[in-house]
């Protein structure tokens, strides 16, 4: 496994790896990841880095989705039955031109179907939502989903660290949006992963409710980033942690 750096913190709250998402989720246990939420990098919608390995760097989609693929089903083997997976996207149109029909493409769910998950559901707009997949099985530990608090009365924003020069982050996923899913989705003590860390999103809203966070990111100043802004989740945990 090609592992630039791995920061796990000392008390196993979350574990980041700079590295290939592919080959780090590949080497995770079994049914061993309670909850994934994560935003894709799609064939050139972002150029992030010039590495061979970003799959932002596809120059279709047909390669794209072909990289993509061996991700998702290392997801459906370390996820366990019952559990879901939240992808943040946005719907892509088809051309008549391009696809031979005018419509919204369903690339994605199709990817995700093919390896054996279920379309969960979708409770957000149509323009950018998170697409929700299940493993197929019983959840043994069923969540109530219901909210305990108003995502937005934590000033979370006020902890993450962004980049200040030419390599600011996007940042599409809003902390707000990962704060509802973990509540949605997940409960306090559950592995969360993310296999495109960024600067540290989900696992940083994960470590903050409780939750314990796997993060893979090829990039290493991003990388560097989350590793920053995890340590100030410790930092700023509260109780959360205390049972």
């Amino acid at each position: 496994m090609d592992i630039i750096n791995q920061v796990i913190d000392n008390e196993n709250k979350y574990a980041l790896y700079n590295g290939d998402c592919v080959e780090v989720v590949s080497n995770l246990k079994d049914n061993s990841i309670d909850f994934s939420i994560f935003s894709p990098p799609f064939a050139s919608l972002y150029t992030y880095s010039n590495s061979d390995r970003d799959m932002g760097n596809c120059g279709s989609d047909e390669e794209f989705f072909g990289q993509f693929s061996f991700l998702v089903e290392q997801l459906y083997r370390v996820l366990k039955p019952g559990r879901l997976i939240a992808i943040h996207c946005m719907n892509l149109t088809a051309s008549k031109a391009r696809e031979g029909y005018i419509g919204i493409r369903g690339d994605l769910i199709r990817k995700f179907q093919d390896y054996g998950f279920i379309y969960h559901m979708s409770r957000q707009g149509l323009p950018d939502y998170l697409l929700i997949m299940r493993k197929p099985g019983v959840n043994e530990k069923p969540i109530s989903g219901e909210f305990t608090h108003f995502v937005g009365d934590e000033l979370m924003n006020n902890f993450i660290e962004h980049e200040r020069d030419d390599e600011r982050h996007f940042f599409p996923l809003q902390l707000d949006v990962v704060e509802s899913a973990m509540q949605l989705w997940s409960k306090p003590g559950d592995t969360v992963l993310t296999p495109f860390l960024g600067i540290g999103t989900e696992a940083y809203t994960a470590v903050k409710m409780g939750r314990k966070a796997i993060g893979v990111e090829l990039k290493p100043s991003y990388f560097n980033l989350a590793c920053r802004n995890l340590e100030q989740a410790t930092k700023h945990q509260y109780d959360m942690f205390s049972e």
